[in-house]
């Protein structure tokens, strides 16, 4: 399923990303304790991540993306987790998950 995952800075979208959320899923499998706000995102859902889980949604994603095997999964992790990088120090600042 595509799942959007927006930046929002001052209330303007300034970057993000569309991408099928089946790898990360698959990347999950097994390992949702080690990975609570990974595991957390619904690809049917909405959620926004609090300012204060942002660095450890961010690496939770570098750590997964280190972890899988897939080139198009790490990928998505390693673009999230810089966007995660993006948020951090921001008090206006959101990053916005949007399942289909």
């Amino acid at each position: 399923m595509a799942l959007r995952i927006e930046l929002w800075v001052a209330g303007r979208l300034t970057g993000g990303v569309e991408e099928w959320w089946d790898g990360v899923e698959a990347a999950l499998a097994g390992t949702t304790d080690d990975y609570p706000l990974l595991a957390s995102v619904s690809p049917y859902g909405e959620w926004i991540v609090p300012l204060d889980r942002v660095s450890d949604l961010g690496a939770e994603a570098r750590r997964l993306a280190n972890a899988t095997t897939s080139g198009r999964t790490a990928e998505l992790l390693s673009r999230l987790a810089d966007l995660c990088t993006q948020v951090e120090g921001q008090t206006d600042a959101e990053l916005r998950f949007s399942g289909d």
